[in-house]
This record gives structure tokens, sequence and C-alpha cells, in this order.
């Protein structure tokens, strides 16, 4: 079942419970008979007694999860099954509900509730859709079809991460190197200082592809590290000193299509740490031995 239908069936539930009432039953008392009606009708068929509101927002929730879930991992596998239980129980519930006649379009008379319910539903559609013009297999518009191992140097494709346009071809991350211990005369004047045990500085060079769809942006907040312990470490890696250092001796910018540019992207790390480093900003992840 496609995402406009789902969103047409919780639309058709909303407007009808809203609109069940008689032209001379008071507005209470034709609400309380609607209700009566739709509990009536979940008890015979089974269902769950949740209002369709309640399902909107438990599909809401999963569908957070599910967007910010690193690709294939077991947070985002758990949270399309839970998507996928609200979008079931709606479609048997209004079985009969046709549905979107444009595709890609919201309907102007779309509830606010569903809003991020058809969102989601239409491009989860789009995803399962697609297919590849040359071998039929699903749609991939990028370069990187798996993750990559690289070296210093290397200058390694990258496709969009997650939300508006997945899997578009941005351009190349290249990281020059690594420099731990990293120290600057201008950020200890202003006390930039490490707050985990040392500064390590990324200098990166990306080039955005002149047919990217938005600007080519690389942040911290892309980057983690699994220790020789295969710890997961990112948050741990962050600190605003670390920011405002960086900011202050030449941070990476972000790189508009046809562009590139240049500049450093600090982590804070605790002393000592070895391991994996890991890019996670894109579709698939680029990793270099620290």
């Amino acid at each position: 079942m496609g995402k406009g239908t789902l969103a047409s069936a919780g639309m058709v539930a909303l407007l009808a419970l809203a609109g069940c009432s008689s032209t001379d039953a008071a507005p209470e008392e034709a609400e309380q008979d609607a209700e009566a009606v739709e509990a009536k009708e979940i008890e015979e068929s089974g269902l769950s007694d949740e209002s369709v509101e309640e399902l909107i927002k438990r599909e809401n929730e999963a569908a957070e999860k599910w967007m910010t879930s690193p690709v294939d991992s077991e947070d985002e596998v758990d949270a399309e099954a839970k998507m996928q239980e609200v979008y079931d129980e709606l479609e048997t519930r209004y079985p009969d509900v046709s549905g979107l006649e444009e595709d890609g379009v919201v309907p102007d008379d779309l509830p606010e509730e569903l809003e991020g319910l058809w969102a989601v539903q239409e491009l989860r559609a789009q995803e399962a859709a697609a297919e590849d013009p040359i071998t039929g297999d699903r749609e991939f518009t990028g370069r990187t079809e798996e993750d990559v191992d690289a070296e210093f140097g290397e200058a390694v494709d990258v496709d969009q991460g997650p939300f508006t346009n997945e899997g578009d071809y941005m351009g190349t991350l290249t990281l020059n190197g690594v420099e731990r211990g990293f120290t600057d005369a201008e950020c200890a004047e202003w006390d930039y200082t490490t707050q985990n045990g040392e500064f390590v500085a990324l200098d990166i060079t990306i080039n955005a592809d002149e047919e990217a769809g938005e600007e080519f942006s690389v942040t911290e907040s892309d980057f983690y590290v699994v220790d020789e312990k295969d710890t997961m470490l990112r948050d741990e890696l962050h600190s605003y000193e670390a920011w405002a250092c960086a900011d202050d001796v030449g941070a990476l910018q972000a790189a508009q299509p046809g562009t590139n540019t240049s500049g450093l992207v600090m982590l804070d790390f605790p002393e000592g740490l070895s391991g994996t480093l890991v890019y996670s900003g894109g579709v698939h992840e680029v990793r270099w031995e620290l």
C-alpha cells in the first residue's frame, strides 16, 4: 500500500470522526455517537483501540527514529517495523480508501496531523519504486555503493545522506591529514583548550559536484571513532572549545555546487585514543585507520 493511500486512509478516518453527525444533533452528541460507532467497529474487528491521532503520533515517533538512524542499522529496521504496524492497522480499518490523485503533491485538504505521516510514506514509496535505468535494480543516483576504507590524501566519492536528496552525488571528500595534539597561539589566547585530552585537527578538502542539489557541508558531527575495544565514540569527541578553535584558525566551510574548499574540522579526543575514524555524513561511511 503506497504512502498516499495510507495518508488518505488516516485523513478519511479523521474526517469521518468529524463528519458523522446529523444536522439535527448537537456537536457533543454527534461526537459521542461517532466515538461509540468507532469503538464498536474496533471491538468487532479485533483492532487496537488507539485513535487515529494516537496511531499517527506513534508513527511519527518511529519515523523520526527511522530517518535519523544509520542505514541498514538495527535501529532503522526496528523503526521501520513500528511504522509498518501503524500502516497495516490503518489499512485494515479503512481498506476501501483510494490513493492520492497526484503523487508527490501534498493535498490542500490534508489535515495537519497527517502531513508528517504522508511525507514519510511518500519517501518510502519513492525509495521502493525507484529503479536503475541500466540494471533495473533499485535506483542509486550516487557513486558510493558501499562503505569505503580510505587512505589519507585519497579523494572519496560522497553521496547525500538521509533527508531531502538522499543518494544524490555530492562530490569528493579528501582527508589530507590528521594532526594530534593540535595547538595554536590564537586559540590559547582565548583559552580554547582541550576538554577531553587533546585537540585533533582533521585537514579536509571537499569538492562539490556542479550538479549537486545543495551545498556540500562537512562538520564535526559527521565523524565518530571506533576504538580498539570496538566502542563507538561520537559525542565524547566534541567540545565547544574545539569548535571555537577551528573557527579561529580556519574551519572547513561548506562548498556550493561546482566549487571546492579546504579547512579544519576539530575534534577533542581523550588522550591516546586510537582506532578507526569514520565519516558518517553520507549514505555510506568512509573509514580511516588512526
